[in-house]
């Protein structure tokens, strides 16, 4: 054979390039080129490496502009040759996350939730206790000027005892908070409220329907700032439209034993009596066990108007079971919707907070004003 005329096939076996004469269909026909021989699309033209019009998703050439492509893989092809490879086509999965995944992160939110809300609802309920507590220290300030106005308190009830005879005139029923309107920054309402007629009389209806705020425990819910149309005739009555009061007068403490003798002005011992009574008012000289160890105003929150609750109703004064404590009746008790008990002004106008742990002769000592107990007020 002449050594000069071609062969027409390969004369070795191992000779990939006579092994893969031309690119097919399907798989990758640069497998043993070098790179400088391996045949690229034209970016610009788009065609392939196995002739015009072929691109290289169909010749499975690895081109420049799909070397990276996201639905590209690329193998290393023979051992060895680290020039070639092969690139197939391959669906990637779509980004997201799994089910799994998933129900981990709900977990997660579900945990911080958990241990967070309570925090939260613990922040809120601080911040209502101390801007109910600044509403009883506007009170106990407003008693405090009050007293050096006039030398006395208050009384808790004007016009609560009722007269006997045919003549006789309705009960005014007018309460201690109407005295303090002047010293809560209320001075219009005050003036507005005539004390000749009663406190639910039509003469008073504007006065006694003005919701007080500073009469007003934050974190107590009420349905009704006032008592509304009570018996829901459609028209006004007296008592209708009364604003409430979370904030009641202490008259002392009853029950068992503590009944005045007959004749007598009060219906309880000396004994016995608190700060705001009816018909007349406390001197600091009548509050033998000091100003600072005796209860003046206390929370008496959620009543509603069959407990008589209205700020300018002279039965918001009341005096405490001796064997209930704290927390334990809304009946015209000490109670609050704060946890663990309830706050009071004290006379010498400072605030403390009752404990319903606290026990019972502690609390029936720091209600009254002349018991001589021997006491230390809460802070």
């Amino acid at each position: 054979m002449n050594a000069d005329a071609p062969t027409s096939g390969p004369r070795h076996r191992n000779d990939a390039r006579a092994r893969f004469p031309g690119p097919r269909r399907g798989r990758a026909a640069s497998v043993g080129l070098a790179a400088s021989q391996r045949p690229l699309p034209s970016p610009a033209s788009g065609r392939g490496a196995g002739g015009e019009g072929g691109s290289s998703q169909d010749t499975g050439l690895c081109s420049n502009d799909r070397l990276w492509s996201a639905r590209a893989h690329c193998f290393r092809g023979a051992k060895g040759d680290n020039d070639a490879h092969f690139c197939g086509a391959k669906g990637d999965r779509a980004a997201g996350f799994t089910l799994v995944e998933l129900l981990v992160v709900i977990a997660i939110i579900g945990l911080l939730t958990a241990i967070l809300l309570p925090a939260v609802q613990a922040a809120r309920e601080a911040g209502r206790r101390g801007q109910c507590a600044n509403n009883l220290r506007q009170v106990g300030i407003a008693l405090h000027n009050y007293c050096s106005a006039y030398q006395k308190f208050p009384i808790g009830c004007i016009g609560c005892k009722i007269a006997l005879g045919p003549n006789r005139p309705p009960p005014r029923m007018i309460a201690w908070n109407v005295a303090t309107l002047p010293y809560i920054e209320q001075a219009n309402v005050w003036r507005s409220f005539d004390y000749r007629y009663p406190a639910r009389s039509a003469e008073n209806r504007v006065a006694v329907a003005t919701v007080i705020p500073t009469f007003l425990c934050p974190s107590t819910p009420r349905p009704a700032a006032t008592t509304g149309d009570i018996n829901g005739n459609g028209r006004w009555d007296p008592g209708d439209d009364m604003a409430f009061t979370d904030y009641g007068g202490m008259a002392g403490v009853e029950g068992v034993g503590r009944g005045a003798a007959a004749g007598s002005r009060f219906f309880l011992n000396d004994a016995s009596l608190g700060v705001m009574l009816y018909e007349y008012p406390s001197t600091p000289m009548d509050i033998r066990d000091g100003l600072s160890n005796t209860v003046a105003i206390g929370e008496c929150a959620g009543r509603g108007a069959a407990q008589e609750s209205e700020w300018a109703n002279g039965h918001n004064c009341f005096a405490q079971e001796q064997n209930t404590p704290v927390n334990k009746s809304l009946d015209n008790e000490l109670h609050s919707d704060h946890r663990g008990g309830a706050q009071a002004a004290f006379c010498d106008g400072h605030v403390g907070f009752l404990s319903d742990s606290m026990a019972q002769a502690v609390l029936n000592a720091l209600l009254t004003r002349a018991g001589e107990e021997i006491v230390n007020a809460p802070e």
